[in-house]
């Protein structure tokens, strides 16, 4: 008889009367069984030798103010200056822009074009894709993929389904048109809507976390619901342990700089030089 290895007793939650609760928990909890045999590690598991207290004494070190230091706020944060970095004027201009009774207003005229136009200049106006991905959203010019999108991204942010429901007929839609359904495209709206609860999975910064904090889990390429739901939980566990060492972030967009600034090459020395 196999048992559950002590990374996932916080998985195992108490029965929630919660029906879609109790359905994400039972998701989160499947999708890491499913990369996970409970053996001794083999040659296949990653081997890190940095913790998750050496990121925090890395960032602490750099930045003894944290996300407060006038350096970090200037490279990611300022609203006062509108650059696609500061990730706090494209949370303003999504909640603006994409809200309910805008986006419903375009539906109701049908203007399909100008529907996407205001939901794609959301998302080119911040930092959260890559050219690749940047490219592929200017690649939707056709009227019925705009339309199919529009709609889609309405459902996304507004739905009266759980989100878990919304998130992956977002998915189903994406994979209609030409647009690549990358983990950032994917992410990006619903963390900028809501950057307290959602996070914009930059894959590489998320797979090099996940080594660390849940080194059993593997990052599928293609965007699915149960690996986001881990990943959240992941960035959600991190942002209880920054708070902890009194390292405060304003959202998961502070978690998701955090992770990236502390993990990539050559770290200390470009934190140094914000």
């Amino acid at each position: 008889m196999r048992t559950i290895a002590r990374d996932f007793y916080d998985l195992l939650q108490p029965v929630n009367p919660e029906e879609a609760v109790a359905k994400k928990a039972a998701r989160r909890l499947l999708t890491l069984l499913k990369h996970s045999d409970f053996d001794e590690p083999t040659a296949n598991t990653p081997s890190v030798s940095m913790t998750f207290g050496d990121q925090i004494a890395l960032f602490k070190a750099a930045l003894p103010e944290g996300f407060e230091a006038e350096a970090y706020k200037t490279a990611f944060r300022d609203a006062s200056r509108r650059k696609r970095a500061h990730v706090d004027a494209s949370i303003e201009a999504s909640r603006e822009n994409l809200a309910v009774e805008k986006l419903d207003a375009l539906i109701e005229a049908e203007d399909w074009k100008g529907g996407w136009k205001v939901i794609s200049d959301v998302l080119m106006g911040c930092d959260l894709l890559s050219s690749t991905e940047r490219k592929a959203v200017r690649g939707i010019e056709d009227e019925e993929s705009a339309q199919l999108l529009t709609l889609a991204v309405r459902d996304l942010l507004h739905g009266d389904d759980v989100f878990a429901e919304r998130f992956k007929r977002f998915l189903e839609q994406v994979e209609e048109t030409e647009m690549r359904g990358s983990w950032s495209l994917v992410t990006a709206l619903p963390a900028l809507h809501d950057p307290e609860v959602h996070v914009c999975i930059r894959a590489t910064a998320f797979r090099d976390q996940a080594k660390i904090l849940m080194p059993q889990l593997r990052m599928e390429m293609k965007p699915e619901l149960p690996t986001y739901e881990v990943l959240q939980m992941m960035a959600v566990n991190a942002r209880d342990q920054l708070i902890e060492a009194k390292v405060q972030p304003r959202d998961l967009f502070d978690v998701r700089n955090f992770m990236w600034l502390t993990l990539r090459k050559d770290a200390d020395r470009k934190l140094r030089a914000l």
